[in-house]
């Protein structure tokens, strides 16, 4: 068996064991792998260079078409490194909760409904929301940001 070390210098193992076979990631929140470290700083790197290239893409003048399709690839590349890094970081660090990293009245925004007074980022967010962890088809993820954006957008003209 296989056990992990916290300290790169002591030789960690490259990957371990477990019943379920090979693991790249080290359960326990002090204990990593080798393979997990390399993943994860390769990725907090990729994150990083995407808001790099975020920030050059809006630059571009010439090709509007071009800057569109930099931002948003750059843009959807730190999102989801972003939230993979995180999800990581939750599965190792169990006792802590987002809740607890951030100021109180920006966890009351986050996670309150959207009501009829709503402003439009609040309704931004809760698009984004859906997009990414309830949408289950085009059509569906289609009505909820008629009915949140949309229809918002129309009534405020």
């Amino acid at each position: 068996k296989i056990h992990p070390i916290f300290c790169v210098i002591k030789s960690a193992p490259l990957y371990g064991m477990s019943r379920k076979g090979l693991t790249i990631f080290a359960t326990q929140g002090r204990d990593q792998y080798l393979l997990e470290g390399i993943i994860i700083s390769f990725m907090t790197l990729l994150c990083a260079f995407a808001a790099y290239f975020l920030t050059l893409a809006t630059k571009i003048r010439r090709f509007p078409l071009l800057r569109h399709l930099l931002v948003i690839l750059s843009l959807a590349v730190f999102v989801v490194l972003g939230a993979y890094i995180f999800e990581v970081y939750v599965s190792k660090t169990g006792w802590y909760h987002l809740k607890d990293t951030m100021p109180p009245q920006l966890w009351q925004w986050i996670s309150s409904a959207v009501k009829k007074s709503t402003t439009l980022p609040k309704r931004l967010w809760r698009v984004s929301e859906i997009w990414l962890f309830e949408s289950k088809d085009w059509a569906g993820f289609q009505k909820k940001f008629q009915a949140l954006v949309v229809d918002y957008l129309v009534k405020k003209k």
